[in-house]
């Protein structure tokens, strides 16, 4: 089964990095689908969250002209601009919305203090740039060049 799903996620990659809008949105729920099914049903775990691609391609798909999209985005927007994605604190009334990652605009902090603390808990193998790309995972390989 577990192979069957990973066909379909690369299949709706291939035709949403094509720009099919269905196949953008179809590839967003599929991907939080199978976060949740490999993390016990959670898809914000830091270091494995799919919550900034999926804001990515369900975003891009509304902007294509998929307003079938714009439930999956209100949705994950209201569940992560009211809640910090460290410390898991609850906006209120007098604080208003938190402010976003200003990379992916796909989760919310409290505080500058909870914004660094979960970029290098794993933030930043999840965000992705407003191009869709997320940071490459090297381990143990240096960039510098050889003269």
């Amino acid at each position: 089964e577990e192979q069957s799903v990973e066909k379909s996620l690369y299949w709706n990659k291939l035709a949403a990095d094509q720009g099919n809008e269905t196949a953008m949105a179809n590839y967003a729920n599929n991907l939080m689908t199978t976060t949740a099914l490999k993390n016990g049903g959670r898809i914000e775990l830091v270091g494995r969250s799919c919550v900034p691609e999926v804001m990515y391609w369900a975003r891009k798909s509304v902007a294509a002209g998929n307003l079938d999209a714009q439930g999956l985005v209100s949705q994950l927007e209201e569940n992560t601009i009211y809640v910090c994605a460290h410390c898991t604190k609850h906006a209120t009334i007098t604080t208003g919305p938190f402010k976003n990652c200003s990379r992916c605009r796909a989760i919310s902090y409290c505080s500058v203090e909870c914004q660094k603390k979960n970029w290098s808990e794993g933030h930043k193998w999840d965000c992705v740039d407003r191009n869709g790309v997320k940071k490459q995972r090297n381990a143990g390989v240096s960039s510098s060049r050889n003269k």
